[in-house]
């Protein structure tokens, strides 16, 4: 290997003198087969290892723009069924949150602030915190509302579930708060903050949700947040079941929409409370099946517009304690001399591969350069000093 040895350099000559006598075995060894080492995982390989192989381009694009700097709160990208279908698995594991709508070929990223993160947060805690207390004033609804449970951003699938050659035909969606009752297909109750200047697009939101859902999801909560120009206000969408006109069966209906509260304003667009008094009131069979339903009292929840309003500043205040120049947060006044932290990531354990196989390539190199055939370094024998001379490696053989 030429260009092994220029890499490391020619090692010296060893001259054999009357304290170092080197002979040869009188038996004959055959010596093993050279089989050429692996190559070690160049730099493209390292960066497949970080994005995945099937990762369409123009996402693999996204992905390395949002891990450098900012980027919009919901990004709409091209994607048709297909590249969809054959890269699911490496959308789903490089990005958080995302929906998929096939009719548009449409993928949706979605990247979310700490300020929309901690707003969601705190409302759907809310709402939990009010659904237990039922639970516990009534302990007729006791068992009920010990089965409701909070879905956070998990991925819903709406509409027709079935595969044509395997593309998937249905609506993907990650809402930013669910409600379900344990053994429910769907959440009944969603929850959805606009991203700034997409809060128009709550209301095609809600009713998809309703709608694609066949009104298995009763109740759609679109929070509409707005910086510094206007009010931030909040809607309520319910799922509405009329007789069928055309049909004699009393168990067909048409499924429709209501909007039991219109784009109501909660804050003014300086941050003042607006509304305070009113509130958003859900019902415990809003958040079930109706045959789950059966002999449950329908008793009311309520969260006032001035909590809600509170949620907002104190995400804010949050954000900007994280994140401001001039008005960071409190933190420890402690000092302190951090140790190196070794990383463990795809990306290094990549590169240590490659260091590992160098060093195996420059081994190989040594036994080449002495022709000594049945002499393998070990990795760490590098400079190898020995009981009266110090000596590159050559070391000692092997017995045959």
């Amino acid at each position: 290997m030429e260009n092994g040895r220029e890499a490391s350099g020619e090692l010296p000559s060893l001259e054999t003198g009357p304290q170092q006598q080197y002979f040869k075995s009188p038996r004959k060894v055959t010596p093993p087969e050279r089989n050429a080492l692996p190559s070690p995982p160049a730099t493209i390989e390292v960066e497949r290892i970080r994005n995945p192989p099937n990762l369409p381009q123009r996402l693999l694009d996204f992905k390395r723009k949002a891990e450098t700097c900012d980027v919009a709160p919901l990004t709409y990208i091209p994607l048709s069924p297909a590249e969809y279908a054959s890269a699911c698995e490496q959308i789903d594991s490089a990005f958080k949150r995302f929906d998929y709508d096939p009719k548009r070929g449409l993928i949706i990223l979605r990247m979310t602030s700490p300020t929309h993160d901690t707003f969601v947060y705190s409302l759907s805690r809310s709402i939990d915190q009010e659904i237990q207390r039922v639970g516990r004033d009534n302990s007729q609804v006791r068992g009920f509302t010990s089965q409701i449970e909070g879905g956070g951003s998990s991925r819903i699938y709406l509409g027709d579930k079935e595969k044509q050659d395997k593309i998937p035909k249905c609506l993907r969606r990650q809402p930013d708060g669910q409600f379900r009752l344990e053994g429910a297909e769907f959440p009944g109750v969603v929850i959805e903050v606009s991203y700034s200047q997409d809060g128009k697009q709550l209301s095609k939101l809600a009713k998809q949700y309703i709608n694609y859902s066949e009104g298995n999801i009763k109740v759609v909560i679109c929070v509409d947040i707005n910086y510094g120009n206007t009010q931030s206000t909040l809607s309520l969408w319910k799922s509405q079941f009329n007789p069928d006109p055309e049909s004699n069966d009393p168990d067909d209906y048409i499924l429709d929409y209501e909007q039991a509260i219109e784009a109501q304003p909660f804050r003014t667009a300086d941050g003042k409370p607006l509304n305070p008094e009113s509130t958003l009131t859900l019902y415990l069979h809003d958040f079930a099946p109706d045959q789950s339903c059966q002999d449950i009292p329908n008793i009311p929840i309520s969260i006032s517009f001035a909590k809600i309003c509170e949620f907002l500043d104190r995400a804010e205040k949050g954000q900007k304690d994280r994140e401001s120049e001039d008005a960071r947060g409190i933190r420890s006044t402690r000092k302190v001399r951090k140790r190196k932290v070794s990383s463990s990531s795809l990306e290094e354990l990549a590169l240590d591969d490659e260091e590992r196989f160098k060093k195996q390539e420059n081994a190989v190199d040594t036994r080449a350069n002495h022709h000594d055939d049945d002499f393998k370094p070990r990795l760490g024998d590098v400079n190898v000093t020995y009981r009266d001379h110090d000596l590159r490696p050559r070391a000692a053989k092997r017995r045959a």
